[in-house]
């Protein structure tokens, strides 16, 4: 199971009408994953979410962290690891 990570929209972002796409992203490789890599899209709205990713591997280090997709621009929150038993 993974920790849970806070993404959070700075006031300051201008108000615009498009739906965020909002999900978790995560590697076993990459130890800052993007976008690109594994992602989990959870929703498109800012709240908490529960989530489950199916098929780790035993005795691998899993780096993840959110996002959130705004038109063609990503913003990530601090990236987070867990090692699977």
């Amino acid at each position: 199971m993974f920790r849970a990570c806070q993404l959070t929209l700075n006031d300051k972002v201008k108000s615009i009408d498009v739906d965020p796409e909002v999900g978790i992203c995560y590697s076993d490789e990459n130890k800052v994953p993007t976008y690109n890599d594994f992602k989990k899209e959870l929703g498109s709205t800012m709240q908490d979410y529960s989530f489950t990713i199916m098929n780790v591997l035993s005795g691998t280090t899993y780096y993840y962290r959110t996002y959130v997709k705004l038109l063609d621009e990503v913003y990530y929150s601090a990236v987070n690891s867990i090692t699977t038993m």
